[in-house]
């Protein structure tokens, strides 16, 4: 983690993106969102984390299923919208 970086716990996701802290859970789970752990053990969402999400709900709305999110979604892209 950098001190530069703005972090939302997972409460803080939920309620930005509109979504359950369950469907968050779910997604850390199977490996659509990656976040990272404070020294406390709590779940923490960087800008590139924000990003994948939108990119998870486009393609849910455009009537992908989460498996096709996970294997469309590129490792080396995360990140890349935050860093323009």
């Amino acid at each position: 983690m950098t001190d530069n970086t703005s972090y939302l716990t997972v409460s803080q996701m939920a309620a930005r993106t509109g979504v359950s802290v369950r469907t968050l859970d779910d997604y850390d789970e199977i490996g659509l969102l990656c976040a990272e752990r404070s020294p406390s053990v709590y779940r923490l969402y960087d800008p590139d984390n924000m990003v994948r999400f939108l990119g998870i709900l486009l393609r849910w709305l455009q009537g992908q299923s989460l498996d096709a999110n996970r294997i469309g979604w590129h490792p080396q892209l995360v990140g890349f919208a935050a860093k323009r």
